[in-house]
């Protein structure tokens, strides 16, 4: 019998290598709109697009920055974007980053998507525990996507390998993960003349006159993170006092290399070193070394911890023939209280740079659960005076020179909200205070803006039913900013379903079918520049004001989840300004369809 228990496990730890060697993780793969509660009476509707909703081309996610980790635009997370209210929403920083969705242990999953403009994503990963105490993940991810005009296409690898080991008592912890990313893409400066949209019809997009046809992006990163934790007493101790050390090193190299076999005159206003040809390159790496000490204090009544943050890091930036060395020294405090009904968060961080002026950061966070946790009120302040960009200081290329010294970037962050335990409704708002901004000018170029702006946001969302089995779906973000000329966002935002669910087949089959759409008001949204992947200011045309109608069907039959969706559902009926980005069209019509698989152990806790 015990033989036959070991067979099973190492038979399960052999498909779920397999598996992992084969595709992707769930983490860009369609969401179902199912929850997990089998006797939930409400449901949390997921859009079931692609990648996000409406993400075709890999680089049109229409946000106002776009990083490559440290080598792209400054670190405005607070901000919010065009199309979602976190403006870390950009393609790289989410592609690079790869949350492992596998938090149960003996657990497997595999995932593929197809579209009828022949774009593909394929995922698959695993989490077994081995020889009691290790815990062996994987995960892989492939995305591909030909892109709208001619010669484009995209394609995004991503790999995780983790393994994590708990000794008996529970007294010492240790994880080391391994992730490398590799993406590459055709770029082009959008269409010659927006006009020429008005002329085409579905799937002729490849017919387009663009930019630039002839330009690649490699971005290739590559991370390593090693973290541990020892305790004098295991985290589960009641009317304990008990000391911990928590260490983490982290390794990181990214590098990106920009190319095309044309300078393109007519695109780019300057050319310094060669008008045949472009080849630019950019390399960045990091190695950081953090210890947390604390203390930690179990009771009946709740959890408080404490600890202090003391960190190093070295950071290298190359580009052309200069190179930028940083050493990073960091000190700071951390403390948590948590009991059943409330929980507060408190922070603060300080760093000394060889190269910026000191930051600083500080984070307050806090809730409390009213009517028998039914209701969540959470109130939240953060403050960032952070570091320029190595590449917004130092940049050399065939067509941009700039070599700037910065001031910190400061941003204040005030929020707050009320929210239902059963993700019913959500009533919420932030407001910025933003000063010494660093964007990117009308001719792509950095630059800081001498002063202080706000950015004001509030958030309506809910979910309920309306008649029967038949539920109302809406996100919609009202948002402004006081200084338009250097920060521009749309005034509304919103993504709206009307969707009929219900269980089928005696319990056996849960469904779904319904309608989103998609629609942000028109503002000048900021353009692209291919040569350094940065949004600047443009004043040309207006986007937005368009709504993209789905049409989607989702339905799972025990652990496995289906999904079918057409997107663009109205494309060719309300003209032709259906617009991302200036002069980058959305594509048209398009079919997709799918599925995700999750293998558990225990079936009972999927469902």
């Amino acid at each position: 019998m015990r033989s036959n228990r070991l067979l099973k496990k190492v038979l399960s730890l052999i498909v779920g290598l397999l598996l992992s060697f084969a595709a992707n993780a769930q983490v860009q793969t369609p969401d179902s709109v199912f929850t997990t509660g089998r006797n939930s009476s409400l449901s949390s509707i997921n859009d079931s697009s692609t990648f996000f909703n409406h993400f075709y081309q890999l680089i049109l996610l229409g946000t106002d920055n776009y990083t490559y980790h440290n080598l792209g635009a400054e670190t405005d997370y607070f901000l919010p974007g065009v199309l979602s209210a976190k403006s870390e929403f950009n393609s790289f920083n989410i592609f690079c980053q790869f949350p492992v969705i596998l938090s149960k242990i003996n657990q497997s999953h595999i995932g593929y998507l197809k579209g009828s403009k022949l774009e593909q994503a394929f995922s698959a990963g695993f989490s077994q525990r081995v020889f009691k105490y290790f815990t062996l993940k994987g995960d892989f991810r492939s995305i591909n996507s030909p892109g709208f005009f001619i010669n484009q296409q995209n394609k995004i690898l991503n790999y995780h390998a983790a393994i994590d080991y708990k000794n008996r008592t529970g007294n010492y912890k240790i994880n080391l993960a391994i992730h490398p990313t590799v993406i590459n893409q055709q770029m082009n400066g959008g269409v010659v003349f927006d006009s020429l949209l008005d002329k085409i019809t579905n799937n002729a997009g490849k017919s387009l006159e663009v930019n630039i046809n002839d330009a690649t992006i490699k971005y290739r990163n590559n991370d390593v993170r090693l973290k541990q934790k020892i305790v004098s007493h295991p985290s589960d101790s009641l009317n304990a006092f008990s000391f911990f050390l928590e260490h983490e090193i982290h390794y990181q190299t990214s590098s990106f290399i920009y190319n095309s076999t044309s300078a393109n005159v007519d695109f780019y206003e300057t050319v310094f070193f060669d008008s045949t040809t472009t080849s630019d390159s950019m390399h960045y790496y990091n190695l950081s070394n953090l210890v947390l000490p604390g203390f930690q204090l179990n009771t009946m009544a709740g959890k408080f911890e404490s600890s202090l943050n003391l960190g190093i890091e070295e950071s290298k930036y190359h580009v052309f023939d200069s190179i930028i060395i940083d050493n990073i020294y960091s000190i700071g405090i951390n403390m948590i209280l948590n009991s059943q009904n409330y929980n507060l968060k408190l922070s603060g961080l300080y760093k000394k740079s060889d190269v910026f002026d000191p930051s600083i950061s500080a984070n307050f966070l806090g809730n409390v659960k009213l009517n028998n946790g039914k209701i969540d009120l959470r109130a939240k302040v953060e403050y960032l005076d952070g570091f320029p960009s190595f590449f917004s200081s130092l940049y050399v290329s065939n067509h941009f020179i700039w070599s700037n010294k910065f001031r910190n970037q400061k941003t204040w962050k005030v929020s707050g909200g009320a929210f239902s335990s059963n993700n019913v409704w959500e009533l919420s708002g932030n407001i910025y205070i933003i000063k010494d901004f660093i964007y990117y000018n009308s001719h792509a170029k950095p630059e800081q803006y001498d002063g202080r702006y706000y950015v004001t946001e509030g958030k309506v969302k809910f979910n309920f039913p309306v008649i029967g089995k038949w539920f109302i779906y809406s996100d919609t973000r009202f948002q402004k900013s006081t200084n338009e000329d250097i920060y521009r966002i749309p005034d509304i935002y919103t993504y709206s379903a009307v969707y009929h669910e219900r269980f089928v087949f005696k319990n056996a089959m849960k469904i779904s079918v319904g309608t989103g759409c998609y629609y942000f008001t028109s503002f000048m949204a900021n353009a692209l520049m291919p040569a350094t992947s940065q949004f600047y200011l443009q004043d040309e045309v207006k986007i937005g004001n368009y709504p993209y109608f789905d049409f989607f069907l989702n339905f799972r039959i025990k652990t496995i989840d289906f999904f079918i969706k057409v997107e663009h559902l109205n494309e060719g009926l309300s003209g032709a300004n259906s617009f991302y980005l200036p002069h980058q069209p959305s594509p048209g019509r398009t079919l997709k369809v799918g599925f995700n698989w999750v293998f558990n152990d225990n079936q009972d806790a999927i469902r």
